[in-house]
């Protein structure tokens, strides 16, 4: 797995990877490069405490002062045991911590640790490192250093940027506590001496600048500056949280606007549909008062033609016993007539 490239507060983690030799650094364009989103447009001009060329000799030297200081209070947690400051780096040069550091991570993943002053010796403990961790973490060679690099302190930026992100990473995987925190807001971490040993570490990988002096002052201007443009990120936080807020707001009407238009649409189609049904039922209805009404007549008719014929029956009937009884009177006026003759 290859290192992450974990952001830190002002870019501290960006590293690349390295072939077989260090990269020197040029500060004036990689620098200038790496920081120009760092420092708020507010404070290039006069309001700055410290001028932008002082700030940026001053801020990559503080990098690596943090970086470093991070790393070592990471050790202190991780191996239970004190790492003083000063020693940081002939430690590192020696190679012993780092393996103690890998068996802590890895158990028994190197089983031997050299502890001889010669430094040929040592630098084997520096490749087992590097090699464990290649082997354990599959990290690429090409993304830790050159242990030599180490052991001759060339480029000191890159390997304690490497150690960093390795530490963030392992800590990401749960086998370590995370990486402290440092206040870049204070100058806690911050002195003159802390400077001046990191400007002899660095050496001329940091500048081409010969102009290195660094005082109390630049430090509390440094400081002082952060502070300004801490305070003017808040604000604009705080603007942007209003504008949040607001944008919030508005979603948050025209979400109710057309949840209403939903609803009103809603109830016009329920509205739409219920009248519909009921002149369906209306007219269905009228349907059936309509059969029920010709069936009624056509039985009425019925009822009149039934009438009316049984009523011809009758007549026909009552004609038909008229005559036979026109008839037998015919013929017994006949025969009484016969009879009187």
């Amino acid at each position: 797995m290859e290192l992450a490239r974990k952001g830190s507060t002002r870019g501290l983690l960006t590293t690349r990877g390295r072939s077989a030799t260090v990269a020197k650094v040029d500060v004036n364009d990689n620098i200038k490069q790496e920081f120009q989103e760092v420092i708020p447009t507010t404070f290039q001009g006069e309001a700055a405490t410290c001028n932008i060329a002082r700030r940026l000799q001053i801020e990559p030297i503080e990098q690596y002062i943090v970086m470093k200081e991070r790393f070592r209070l990471w050790l202190e947690l991780v191996l239970s045991r004190k790492v003083p400051r000063n020693d940081l780096i002939p430690l590192l040069k020696e190679g012993i911590i780092l393996c103690e550091l890998m068996n802590h991570l890895v158990p028994n993943s190197i089983s031997k640790i050299h502890r001889s002053k010669h430094p040929a010796i040592l630098m084997q403990n520096i490749t087992s490192f590097t090699e464990t961790c290649s082997r354990n973490f599959k990290i690429p060679v090409s993304q830790l250093f050159v242990p030599a690099d180490l052991q001759n302190q060339r480029g000191l930026r890159e390997i304690i940027t490497s150690l960093f992100l390795f530490a963030n990473m392992v800590s990401g995987q749960g086998l370590a506590v995370a990486v402290p925190e440092l206040d870049l807001l204070s100058s806690q971490h911050l002195s003159v001496e802390a400077f001046q040993q990191a400007t002899t570490e660095l050496g001329a990988n940091l500048t081409k600048s010969n102009d290195l002096t660094i005082s109390q002052s630049d430090i509390d201007s440094l400081v002082q500056d952060r502070i300004r443009e801490q305070h003017q990120k808040e604000q604009e936080e705080a603007v942007d949280e209003q504008d949040e807020e607001e944008e919030e707001l508005l979603r948050r009407e025209e979400e109710e606007s057309l949840r209403r238009e939903a609803e009103e649409k809603l109830q016009r189609e329920e509205e739409r549909l219920r009248r519909e049904e009921e002149e369906r039922l209306r007219k269905e209805e009228e349907e059936r008062l309509k059969k029920e009404e010709e069936e009624r007549l056509r039985k009425q008719e019925e009822e009149r033609l039934r009438r009316e014929e049984e009523e011809r029956l009758r007549r026909e009937e009552e004609e038909r016993l008229r005559r036979e009884e026109e008839e037998r009177l015919r013929r017994e006026e006949e025969e009484r007539l016969r009879r009187e003759e």
